[in-house]
């Protein structure tokens, strides 16, 4: 990797496309968490890093007390 620098890195990555998919992806990542800081704002009762996202259903069905324990783990995981 001898005279390999960051722009020549930078450059073969675009004329490869790489990032162009990056920023699509991060993009999207952006609106999304956007649209949910202003619905949360907004007063829709949704609590910070909740996404509504549980598509295996582990939540379904549980008990208050399980959510929360469940939410807990998560903040202490650093998985927000």
């Amino acid at each position: 990797y001898e005279g390999l620098t960051s722009v020549i890195a930078h450059d073969a990555l675009v004329k490869q496309g790489a990032m162009g998919q990056i920023l699509l992806w991060i993009s999207l990542a952006e609106i999304i968490s956007t649209i949910a800081v202003t619905q949360m704002l907004n007063g829709s009762g949704r609590q910070p890093g909740d996404f509504g996202l549980d598509p295996l259903g582990f939540l379904k069905g549980a008990t208050p007390e399980y959510e929360a324990d469940m939410q807990l783990k998560e903040i202490t995981h650093c998985r927000l």
